[in-house]
């Protein structure tokens, strides 16, 4: 597939002079010419443009720098180089000052193969930001960060290969917790998009259900009470990248409607507003509600189910996949012992033994990292042990467990913790520890042996 020319906007009130600019860089940027502000925004407004090349010395309502100052409100990662026969340092510094990448001299022929490298430094640039942007949002490699071996991870990484670089759709199934957006991410990241675009994530059950349009498609001044200015929506912000409708079977049945016609129309009006808005935004979709009962249900649109499961990419639970548990839980306590300030950590075979068993029935992986973060908050050593490690039962059951289970979990919670502490306190001596828990040292070894506690991991 050959990628297509960069789009530019040139604004110039001397309109031939405008065109004949768009003919000699034709073989580099797809132009469209304006000669005044007002014709400029509307063109923003209602496509995404790479670049705007805009001249200072308007004769209208508003000059160069003025409408500069508008363009950036209107899309702070649009990159304008300035226009100006004048090389006056005060108009030179008010466009920097304004936002402008650069300026070029009018009216020298040389000036044109000076437009066309400024014009490739310039959308290289904004390239480049977006990509920092996206690295800042996500240290490691979107791949990578879908951790484990099993079965069902590898062909989940497939199928991020197989259908990543092309244009189709993806819903994305799962429990909630399972990575879903991972997977999203990872979509993007290997995508073509994600040279151009940015990756944008929207969750339809976070918001209130007269603010999802406005959301998704954005808003104008006036539109509604607080509207005291135009708001970029979703759609247009993750424009020539990825936009993830993440949990998207929870999207009012009004917005379903709207999202469909965008999807097949590729574009879209600002809630308030009338202008059409152009739409190139790569939708991925997920859910862990299953659509087909929700179609039956009537609480989800049947025509907008087929639209956007072209490809169904699923994430099973971590109960399902237990041979990933140690791998991901391995990389938590790494990350997240020094996200919260305790340095870098590792974890017992116990420990992930004991994670290992658990079912994780709900929340999954989100679950799995709450439940680290609690026991690294209480490991005191540089390893964090089965005694460091408390589960929030009443969390994960699908139902609040009997008062004898939930006694039983809780005293065995106890156990690990005292029996860890002590066993820390000894350095791993087991008859040390037992004196000091008032216990006989054959009674000790069989609480060690029923919690799957190693003393030899205490042992320095």
């Amino acid at each position: 597939m050959s990628r297509k020319k960069p789009r530019a906007l040139i604004v110039d009130d001397e309109v031939k002079f405008a065109e004949d600019i768009a003919s000699l860089i034709a073989e580099h940027l797809r132009s469209t010419v304006v000669g005044d502000p007002s014709s400029a925004l509307k063109e923003l407004g209602r496509r995404a443009y790479d670049i705007a090349f805009l001249d200072v010395d308007l004769q209208a309502e508003i000059d160069g720098i003025a409408l500069l100052k508008k363009i950036k409100e209107l899309d702070p990662d649009l990159p304008v180089v300035m226009l100006t026969k004048s090389v006056e340092p005060p108009t030179i510094i008010a466009s920097i000052k304004g936002g402008a990448f650069y300026y070029v001299v009018k009216g020298t022929a040389p000036s044109i193969s000076e437009l066309i490298h400024i014009a490739e430094l310039a959308i290289e640039d904004a390239r480049l930001k977006r990509a920092v942007e996206d690295i800042e949002g996500d240290q490691d490699d979107p791949l990578a960060a879908i951790q484990g071996a099993s079965a069902a991870i590898s062909k989940i990484k497939s199928d991020i290969a197989r259908v990543g670089p092309l244009e189709c759709m993806v819903l994305i199934t799962g429990e909630s917790g399972t990575g879903k957006e991972l997977v999203a991410k990872a979509l993007h990241a290997a995508s073509r998009r994600s040279a151009r675009g940015r990756f944008v994530a929207l969750n339809c059950a976070a918001l209130p259900e007269q603010l999802v349009e406005s959301e998704l498609f954005g808003h104008e001044k006036g539109a509604f009470t607080g509207a005291d200015r135009r708001r970029t929506g979703k759609f247009e912000h993750a424009r020539g990248g990825t936009l993830l409708l993440d949990e998207i079977g929870e999207m009012p049945i009004e917005a379903q409607a709207k999202v469909l016609r965008v999807l097949e129309e590729r574009e879209f009006e600002r809630v308030g507003g009338n202008q059409r808005v152009e739409s190139d935004a790569r939708v991925i979709s997920a859910t862990n509600r299953d659509l087909v009962a929700a179609i039956e249900a009537g609480d989800f649109r049947e025509d907008l189910y087929y639209r956007i499961n072209e490809y169904v990419i699923h994430v099973p639970p971590l109960r399902e996949r237990r041979e990933d548990i140690a791998d991901i839980a391995v990389r938590l306590v790494r990350d997240m012992g020094r996200e919260i300030g305790k340095g870098e950590r590792g974890i017992s075979q116990g420990a992930l033994d004991l994670l290992s068993s658990r079912d994780w029935k709900r929340n999954n992986v989100r679950e799995l990292r709450n439940t680290l973060v609690g026991a690294l908050i209480r490991c005191d050593g540089d390893t964090l042990q089965p005694g460091d490690i408390a589960f929030d039962e009443f969390a994960s059951a699908d139902a609040p467990p009997e008062y004898a289970e939930a006694k039983r979990t809780t005293v065995e919670q106890f156990q690990r913790r005292y029996f860890t502490h002590l066993l820390r306190l000894t350095s791993g001596n087991v008859a040390a520890a037992a004196e000091m828990a008032g216990v006989h040292r054959a009674a000790f070894h069989r609480h060690l042996t029923n919690l799957g506690i190693d003393p030899d991991e205490f042992r320095s």
